[in-house]
């Protein structure tokens, strides 16, 4: 008897050791934390709760890393014989607040409530400038497995997990892509001269590529589809350079005379129609204005100086404003090499003229007689903007 009273006695008090120490453990892991200030806490992927649980400590995220040890691995425990799935701390970037307790913070990563990431691409970039591009970008991870087609990724700015992989990037975009057009292409307009969605994405990266940043994406669509309709040649400028140059090409490149001539399945100076894939990748904009064009009689447009296009039905109007564009041309190039001059002087070497900007339509802006370009001698080369020549955008 004596022995089991003994017995019930350090049982007894073990209970209640255990209970007191539960209690004091569970208050510790409510307790107010060290941090006075916010601080961004970067999970990489596969970090393990030791080496976490310790750069915590370090980084006054917490009183103590055993602390963290003890409630991460008591949750676990709890949470299997709960038959639940065990608690686990999930990669990301997150902010802890003043004061968050052990108990907040181990919440916050188990639950996967990171920050996301900010993955921005620009409209008009070809798929293997993007895919330079998440290669360049720091906040991701991995590889990608190949360059994708062109024209199937959505420009635009998505929301990611820091730490992401690249590869997923870009099957959202893919992803993105294919929902946009697809509610895109069952809202289109009537009798548009395109037979599927793939033909609306080559026209969209041609007409992105063509837009200024005071443009009206719906006219320059809609001269496109004007031209497509009577059977006339889009004569693009972008799609000379892409042609030459493929998803490696230099978008701010000048288009000489004889670049025109080049022979290509892109060029749309050599071929009928539209190309055979997309020269670029669009954003939302340029889509909606192909399958929404504008309600216009428009064949022509030539750059306006203002980072827009001025727009014509026949080809007397479209020489008139060509001539605009060439006094604005003179005018630019003037300024820029006073430009120059003087900075020459101040860095005591041969100034350099640019290129002009804003220098042309990008859609055969034939002056005097088709095919024939304005004002520009007998044909010999030059890199100074021929009236067809697209702005230098990029």
């Amino acid at each position: 008897m004596r022995f089991l009273n003994a017995l019930l006695t350090l049982l007894f008090v073990l209970t209640l050791a255990g209970g007191v120490g539960v209690f004091w453990l569970d208050r510790q892991f409510d307790a107010a934390g060290p941090l006075t200030q916010s601080t961004r806490l970067l999970v990489r992927r596969g970090e393990g709760a030791q080496v976490l649980a310790k750069r915590l400590e370090e980084d006054g995220v917490v009183r103590s890393q055993a602390l963290f040890l003890a409630h991460y691995y008591t949750r676990r425990v709890v949470d299997r014989l709960r038959n639940r799935s065990a608690a686990q701390i999930k990669a990301g970037e997150y902010v802890v607040e003043p004061r968050d307790s052990v108990r907040k913070v181990l919440d916050m990563l188990n639950e996967g409530r990171a920050q996301l990431y900010s993955v921005t691409i620009p409209e008009g970039l070809t798929s293997h400038q993007v895919v330079e591009r998440l290669k360049a970008d720091q906040g991701l991870t991995g590889e990608i497995a190949a360059v994708p087609p062109e024209g199937s990724l959505l420009a635009d700015t998505f929301k990611v997990q820091h730490g992401a992989t690249r590869q997923s990037v870009i099957e959202l975009m893919q992803s993105e892509q294919s929902k946009v057009i697809a509610e895109l292409w069952s809202a289109r307009a009537p009798e548009l001269p395109l037979k599927s969605p793939a033909e609306a994405i080559v026209l969209a990266s041609i007409v992105q590529r063509e837009m200024g940043p005071n443009d009206d994406p719906e006219r320059i669509a809609a001269v496109f589809l004007n031209r497509l309709r009577k059977g006339v040649r889009l004569q693009s400028d972008p799609t000379i350079l892409y042609g030459m140059f493929g998803g490696v090409v230099p978008w701010g490149r000048p288009i000489y005379r004889s670049d025109i001539q080049q022979k290509s399945v892109h060029n749309t100076y050599q071929i009928d129609g539209l190309p055979p894939t997309a020269i670029s990748n669009p954003g939302r904009h340029a889509l909606r204005a192909v399958l929404k064009p504008a309600a216009t009689n428009d064949l022509y447009f030539v750059a306006d100086g203002k980072g827009g296009h001025v727009f014509s039905a026949t080809l007397a109007e479209h020489n008139q404003n060509v001539a605009k564009w060439r006094v604005i041309e003179r005018e630019i190039r003037a300024r820029q090499k006073l430009a120059a001059s003087e900075g020459a002087k101040r860095n005591g070497a041969a100034g350099v003229v640019a290129a002009v900007p804003g220098g042309g339509t990008g859609t055969a802006a034939q002056a005097e007689t088709e095919g024939t370009a304005a004002g520009e001698g007998s044909g010999e080369e030059t890199a100074v903007p021929l009236p067809e020549r697209r702005p230098a955008r990029r």
